[in-house]
C-alpha cells in the first residue's frame, strides 16, 4: 500500500509516494511517467499536477491519500512551517508572532530563515563558509533563490548557531523546540552475514560521519537496493565506527560475536578440567583425587563422565572410616557402603553410578582384575519405559509457540531427535543446507554424528537466521559469546505445554523419545534409528519397541475373542 502525502522538495511542491521497501511496487513505479526518487526524503515522487496523478492511477497500484491533494494550501504557509526566526520575547513566555514572508533574496548577510522544515541561508561567498555549509546535513545550493538550503533539524541548528551566532538565546530556544520534530534518528546497526566469516553488514541512517569513515576504507561494497554497506570483519574497524557513533551521539547496535566462551565439556585444555573438578577438595585427599581425575584426562573421557565419577568417588572417600585406606579396602567395607546407599533415598541409578566410580578406581589405579571386580554385585535395575507424546500432542505443542527461535529449538528436539545439550551447542557451521544435514559435534560419549534436517525446519531456520544473524553459536544466549542455556530451553518447553493444555509431567527429553517411537511406528529400520540417536548399543534402542503402538496394537486381547455382548 502506497501512502500519498504532499512533499516540498527543491523549492517545489510534489506528490510524495511513501511505502515500505517492495521490489514489485518499485518495478511498477518504473513504468510511471515523470516519477523520481528523492535520496533526501527517501521516497518516490511525481509532479503536483492532475495529469501526473492521473498517469500514476493508471498503473493500478493500491494507494491511500493521507493528506488532501486538491487544496491549494502551500506547505510554506502552514502554521508549523512559518518563518519563526523573527520572534518577539515577552516577560513570561516566548511567543511566535505572525510575520509576512520575507523575500529571501533581499535579506542581509548572513540571512537564515527556517521554513517548511528547512533552513534557507544567504551568505557572502567565502571559501571557508561555503565548505561549512556543504558539511551540513541535506545541504544544497538553490539557483532559483541564490541561497543555500539544508534540513531544519536540531543538529544543523546547533552548527549554524555555533558558526554564525545568528539568534538570540530566546529565539534559539524556540527554534530548538520546533527543530526537534525534524531531527533525524541516527542509527548504525552492524550485523553478521549468514555463513560468511570474512565480512559484516552495516546499515546506516542519518550518520554521515560514519559513511565518510567507511568510504575511506578499502574492500567496501554498497547494495543500492537494500541500502546496506559491506565491510571487512575486523574488530579494529568496528571499534572505530563505535567511537565515531559515541562522539556524534548516533545510536549504535552491534550484533557480532568476537570472543566465544567455550563450555567446559567442549574444552580441550586438560588443566582447566582438572582445576574445575579439584576445587574445594580438602588437602587430606587432594593427591588421591587428583590422581583419580588425571586418568579421565589422559584417556580422553568426556568431561561430564569425569565430573560425575569424581563427585561419586569423593563421596566414597569421605565416607571411609578415619583408619581405613582406599587402596586397602575389603569387599565387606565396599559392600557396607553400598548397603547404606541402598537403604537411604538414593535411586538405583545413583547407586550404580557410585559403584561404577569405585570400580573405575580399583581397576585403573589399583589394578584389580575383572574377575575380582565382578564379585561386587550391582543392584538390579527395573525396566523403565520412556514417556512419549502422540503426534496430535506434538502438533498442539508446536502451535502454541509463536517465537521463531523457540520453535526452531523444539523442532530440533523432535524433528532431529537431539538432546538439549546438543541443540544449544550447535554452531552455525554445523548446519548444511545443501546436504540437508545437521552435524552434531561431541555428543554423549564424545561422539560425532549427522542427522537429517526436515524441510519444515529448513524454512524456519533460514527465517530465524536472517532475523537474528547468529555468527558462531546457532542459538545465542543472553550473555555475549555464550550459547543458549539449557534452563531457558526447558522453560520454553514447559511454557508451550502449559499454553497448549498438555500434561505438565512431560520433560523436554520426551520429544527425543517421541522422535524414535514415531519413526519406529512408521517402519524405519531399528539400525537407522540407533544411528540417528547416537546409541552405542542396539539394546538401548530396543526399548522403543516396548512403547511402539504398531507392535502393541497387532496383538488381540483374549477378552475380545470371547465375543461378550455389551450390557
Amino acid at each position: 500500500m502506497i501512502i500519498i502525502k504532499p512533499l516540498f522538495h527543491r523549492e517545489k511542491k510534489w506528490i510524495g509516494l511513501f511505502f515500505d521497501y517492495d521490489i514489485d511496487i518499485i518495478n511498477q513505479l518504473l513504468n510511471v511517467p515523470y516519477r523520481k526518487f528523492s535520496k533526501t526524503h527517501r521516497c518516490w515522487y511525481i509532479p503536483y499536477t492532475k495529469e501526473a496523478f492521473h498517469l500514476f492511477k493508471k498503473s493500478g497500484l493500491a494507494f491511500k491519500i493521507e493528506s488532501p491533494l486538491n487544496k491549494e494550501n502551500n506547505i510554506l504557509d502552514n502554521a508549523e512551517t512559518k518563518d519563526v526566526t523573527h520572534l518577539k520575547v515577552k516577560k513570561a513566555s516566548v511567543e511566535a508572532t505572525e510575520t509576512k514572508k520575507e523575500d529571501i533574496t533581499k535579506s542581509k548577510y548572513p540571512s537564515i530563515v527556517w521554513q517548511g522544515g528547512h533552513f534557507f541561508i544567504k551568505v557572502k561567498y567565502e571559501e571557508k563558509t561555503i565548505n561549512f555549509l556543504r558539511s551540513l546535513y541535506g545541504s544544497y545550493y538553490s539557483s532559483k533563490y541564490s541561497n543555500w538550503v539544508c534540513k531544519g533539524n536540531a543538529i544543523n541548528l546547533k552548527l549554524l548557531q555555533s558558526h554564525f551566532n545568528y539568534w538570540t538565546l530566546e529565539k534559539y530556544d524556540v527554534l530548538q523546540s520546533i527543530c526537534k520534530k525534524y531531527h533525524p534518528k541516527s542509527k548504525v546497526v552492524i550485523k553478521a552475514i549468514i555463513q560468511n566469516y570474512s565480512q559484516l553488514e552495516i546499515s546506516i541512517k542519518h550518520a554521515t560521519k560514519v559513511i565518510d569513515f567507511i568510504k575511506s576504507m578499502p574492500e567496501i561494497k554498497f547494495d543500492n537496493v537494500r541500502k546496506i554497506w559491506t565491510i571487512p570483519r575486523d574488530q579494529k574497524i568496528v571499534e572505530s565506527i563505535k567511537k565515531t557513533c559515541d562522539r556524534y551521539n548516533y545510536k549504535y547496535v552491534e550484533n557480532v560475536t568476537w570472543k566465544v566462551k567455550q563450555p567446559m565439556f567442549k574444552s580441550k585444555n586438560g588443566k582447566d578440567k582438572l582445576k574445575y573438578v579439584l576445587k574445594d577438595v580438602p588437602s587430606k585427599n587432594f593427591n588421591l583425587i587428583k590422581k583419580y581425575a588425571e586418568v579421565f584426562v589422559r584417556e580422553n573421557y568426556s568431561f561430564n563422565t569425569m565430573k560425575l565419577y569424581v563427585f561419586a568417588f569423593r563421596a566414597y572417600i569421605n565416607w571411609l572410616p578415619p583408619h581405613a585406606n582406599a587402596s586397602d579396602c575389603s569387599f565387606d567395607l565396599i559392600q557396607t557402603y553400598l548397603n547404606e546407599l541402598s537403604q537411604s533415598k538414593c535411586s538405583v541409578q545413583e547407586v550404580n553410578r557410585r559403584l561404577s566410580a569405585i570400580k573405575f578406581y580399583y581397576k585403573k589405579i589399583e589394578g584389580w582384575s575383572e574377575v575380582r571386580l565382578t564379585q561386587i554385585v550391582r543392584p538390579r535395575r527395573g525396566l523403565r519405559l520412556p514417556q512419549i507424546l502422540s503426534m496430535e500432542e506434538v502438533k498442539i505443542l508446536f502451535s502454541s509457540v509463536v517465537n521463531d527461535k523457540h520453535l526452531c529449538l523444539l523442532y530440533m528436539a523432535y524433528g532431529c531427535g537431539l538432546r538439549s545439550g546438543e541443540i544449544i551447542h550447535l554452531k552455525v557451521m554445523d548446519v548444511n543446507f545443501d546436504r540437508e544435514q545437521i552435524f552434531v559435534r561431541g555428543g554423549k560419549g564424545n561422539k560425532d554424528r549427522c542427522v537429517m534436517m526436515p524441510k519444515v525446519l529448513q524454512t524456519l531456520l533460514l527465517t530465524y537466521m536472517d532475523n537474528y544473524r547468529p555468527d558462531y553459536w546457532l542459538f545465542k544466549g543472553a550473555k555475549s559469546g555464550q550459547p543458549y542455556s539449557s534452563s531457558s530451553l526447558r522453560a520454553v518447553f514447559k511454557r508451550a505445554l502449559k499454553k497448549g493444555g498438555l500434561p505438565l509431567h512431560h520433560k523436554l527429553h520426551n520429544l527425543r523419545h517421541s522422535f524414535a517411537t514415531h519413526l519406529m511406528e512408521s517402519g524405519t529400520q531399528q539400525r537407522l534409528i540407533q544411528k540417528l540417536l547416537g546409541h552405542n548399543s542396539s539394546k538401548t534402542t530396543e526399548i522403543y519397541t516396548h512403547v511402539s503402538q504398531e507392535n502393541i496394537n497387532k496383538i488381540k486381547s483374549p477378552l475380545d475373542m470371547l465375543n461378550l455382548d455389551k450390557k
